[in-house]
């Protein structure tokens, strides 16, 4: 018995241009629910809201071809926990182990 050849509706290069989805505000404070607002940032005029943010990150991703849902949230997760959800965009703490860009963390002391 010969099984019949089944061709997919869809052609591989479609699925693999599809748009996985767009960067929304809601995603945005899904991992960082303080960058709803700005009202109680210590510095207001370093804080992004997650509106303001999405162009900005959309853009970036685009740009860097991060396409994958998983990559994104890993991408924004990072993100929030350098900038404290938004909430500032220089280093207001220098010298903090593993904050920052710091390869090798060979000042950290265990545990760190």
């Amino acid at each position: 018995m010969a099984l019949p050849l089944v061709v997919p509706a869809i052609s591989l290069p479609a699925i693999f241009a599809r748009d996985l989805g767009s960067i929304t505000p809601a995603q945005i404070e899904a991992i960082a629910p303080k960058s709803q607002s700005c009202g109680n940032a210590d510095l207001s005029d370093e804080c992004a809201t997650s509106k303001q943010a999405v162009p900005a990150i959309a853009r970036s991703f685009a740009t860097y071809k991060v396409i994958s849902p998983a990559e994104k949230a890993a991408v924004i997760g990072l993100m929030a926990f350098e900038s404290v959800e938004f909430q500032y965009s220089r280093n207001h703490s220098p010298g903090v182990p593993g904050q920052g860009n710091t390869f090798p963390l060979t000042s950290c002391a265990s545990p760190c």
